[in-house]
């Protein structure tokens, strides 16, 4: 008969084999994904001829997943061991007809070696004898995955046998695998060999690039041409070319990209020869890279603030002042800045290279007009002619306008009312900043002291710049103000110019204060400040008002139906009553 300490036995013994077979399917994954990263990496160098980065990179990434599989189905898995809960309840799970017995049995009888059991010892050996017979021609094994670690183990073999085939039929493939690791310059065996590959380092803008490839004397023949692969550095395009052999059976290969633009890089195919790309580098005419204008205000503006962007189209204030930085494609001997009315302004360079260039004397802007640069480099080669012509448009700067939108006559309000302001501010140069400007008028003071409040938080555009039409909330309450008083308010708009400002208002009446600043403004807005009793009796007031209307217009349309009604009558179209 089975006894407690034969089914902790069986228990041991399942366990031993659940671990041996996790180990097998651990390493069996393991095995297989060096075989899979051996051959995926292979292929991945051998057609995409990443650089020296790139494959250390993929070998880094392919060790790591590795060994991630080897920490999680291998070495984790020799140190876990299911508790012997968890094996009686996966048996329970497969033998429902125990009926939680196992379960419970496992738990007393440990409960019972710790000194912790309070059952009765009858009913526990009667728990004992029934659970025991019960299991006792159980097979524990079938819980062991062993159909899975056979086939994890058989599609492991069959992956090193994958392995050993393509290292006994490529040996030098993968010894170049493994040397191009260290080596960027070393290649895979091939049947064709190239001995040399003539092209130019650098071609002019427009020429052709020739290329003149070499076979060795011993190496197989091409059935078929070569190809030419051109890739351009700037837009990443690829054109290929065919290789044409001089005649039959000549080592001699030749191909042309007929029009070079931008650098590129070459990669020559023939047969199963493949070169490393090669970078030809195509020197354009001088023209400019990029350039840099900073426009300084004028002086009467007071402002120390500099307007740079890239050249291109300007528009500017007149009256001040242009100066320019460039760089050049290529190092130049003299440039010239030169205006549409045929004045120019000689450019020098800025640093060694000849590359940077600046004008000499800043350009005072007094009209609109419109300019190029002429350069010429090193070579005695001018820029490219009818050069770029670059507008400059000298405009006055223009005051700003602002209106509200609501309020739009004077109002009462509660001292603690939030007042929905809606305003329209613009400016042809964007506007700078807005301003709530008020005035507090208190029983027996007539004009009090002007505050004005900078608006904040007002929507902007993406580059930072003012919205014309503008909506927020002025809180009365933080203002402090009180019932009984009045409070005068407008808005003023500032565009940071002020040549173009009005001249200074006086607020109404003949106060000595001055609002301090003669930016333009809206229609003064006078507030009275009332009680929220006040408020509610003005607006039942209004209320009654709009009834009292209502019911004049509701009398209006009845007489203006009896008189309809009775004209309609005269003419016969109703019939009398």
């Amino acid at each position: 008969m089975l006894t407690l300490r034969d089914l902790r036995f069986r228990f041991e013994v399942l366990r031993r084999e659940e671990r041996r077979a996790a180990l097998i399917v651990g390493a069996s994954r393991v095995a297989m994904a060096l075989v899979a990263f051996a051959l995926l990496y292979f292929l991945f160098d051998r057609f995409f001829a990443p650089p020296m980065l790139g494959r250390w990179a993929a070998v880094l990434a392919g060790l790591g997943g590795v060994a991630w599989l080897f920490r999680t189905g291998v070495y984790a898995q020799a140190d876990r061991a299911r508790s012997d809960d968890e094996i009686a309840a996966a048996i329970e799970e497969r033998h429902p007809e125990l009926n939680g017995a196992l379960l419970s049995f496992v738990q007393l009888a440990r409960a019972r070696d710790q000194g912790r059991l309070l059952a009765s010892p009858v009913l526990m050996r009667a728990l004992e004898e029934e659970t025991l017979a019960a299991v006792a021609r159980m097979n524990f094994m079938e819980l062991v995955p062993r159909d899975l670690a056979r086939l994890s183990l058989l599609a492991a073999c069959f992956a090193v046998a994958v392995q050993v085939t393509c290292l006994a039929l490529l040996p030098w493939h993968f010894v170049a695998l493994g040397a191009r690791l260290f080596d960027p310059d070393r290649g895979f065996p091939t049947r064709t060999r190239i001995e040399t590959l003539d092209l130019p380092a650098v071609v002019a803008c427009g020429a052709e690039i020739a290329v003149l490839v070499r076979l060795e004397r011993n190496s197989a023949m091409p059935t078929r041409p070569g190809r030419l692969s051109f890739r351009d550095l700037v837009d990443r395009t690829i054109v290929e070319v065919e290789s044409v052999a001089d005649a039959e059976g000549s080592r001699l290969f030749r191909g042309a990209l007929p029009h070079a633009v931008n650098d590129v890089e070459v990669t020559v195919q023939i047969g199963d020869a493949r070169s490393e790309p090669h970078r030809v580098r195509v020197v354009p005419r001088p023209e400019v890279k990029e350039g840099t204008v900073r426009y300084r205000w004028p002086a009467y503006l007071g402002r120390d603030d500099v307007l740079t962007q890239p050249l291109g189209p300007l528009d500017v204030l007149q009256g001040g002042t242009l100066e320019l930085d460039l760089e050049a494609t290529v190092p130049l001997h003299d440039a010239l800045l030169v205006e549409r009315h045929g004045e120019s302004w000689p450019l020098i360079p800025t640093d060694q290279s000849g590359l940077r260039w600046s004008l000499l004397h800043p350009l005072a802007v007094t009209r609109q007009t419109s300019f190029h640069i002429w350069m010429r480099d090193e070579n005695g080669l001018s820029n490219s002619m009818p050069a770029v012509e670059y507008p400059l448009v000298a405009r006055p700067d223009r005051p700003p306008e602002i209106a509200l939108q609501y309020p739009t006559r004077d109002l009462s309000v509660t001292p603690k009312a939030r007042l929905l302001l809606r305003f329209d501010a613009r400016d042809d140069l964007g506007l700078r900043a807005v301003w709530l400007a008020y005035r507090v008028e208190r029983e027996g003071q007539k004009d009090g002291k002007l505050e004005r409040v900078l608006l904040e938080d007002l929507a902007t555009d993406r580059d930072g710049r003012l919205l014309p039409v503008q909506q927020l909330q002025w809180n009365l309450e933080r203002q402090g103000f009180k019932t009984g008083e009045q409070v005068v308010f407008w808005l003023e708009a500032d565009d940071g110019c002020t040549a173009n400002d009005p001249p200074p208002q006086k607020p109404e009446g003949d106060g000595t204060d001055t609002p301090g600043t003669s930016l333009p403004r809206t229609t003064p807005i006078r507030l009275t400040l009332v009680s929220p009793q006040e408020k509610t009796l003005e607006l039942q007031t209004r209320i009654a008002k709009l009834y009292d209307e209502l019911n004049g217009l509701k009398g209006d349309q009845e007489d203006l139906k009896t008189r309809v009604r009775e004209l309609l009558r005269r003419l016969g179209v109703v019939p009398e009553p």
